[in-house]
């Protein structure tokens, strides 16, 4: 049982090349899937503490570019607006 878990671990490089892939670089050694990872979001420059674990289901790692990406979504252009009270 032992050997199982230990062989399917991820190793450091393999793990922070998954969170380089979601635009975040590591500042530290990979603590596990499911610990806070301290990173720096490679968009915005922020210090954010994702979980491995969180990134491969497709979350994202920064609050603040998610927050800002779902409120770019919500905004309607310029021309909605006029087309609605029309």
């Amino acid at each position: 049982l032992l050997k199982q878990g230990l062989s399917s671990r991820i190793s450091h490089e393999n793990a922070a090349a998954i969170m380089f892939a979601s635009d975040i670089q590591v500042l530290e050694t990979y603590p596990g899937s499911k610990i806070s990872w301290k990173s720096k979001c490679l968009n915005c420059g922020e210090v954010i503490f994702p979980k491995l674990s969180d990134i491969k289901q497709g979350d994202g790692g920064c609050k603040k570019c998610g927050n800002l990406k779902r409120a770019k979504a919500l905004l309607n252009s310029t021309n909605e607006p006029k087309k609605l009270m029309l």
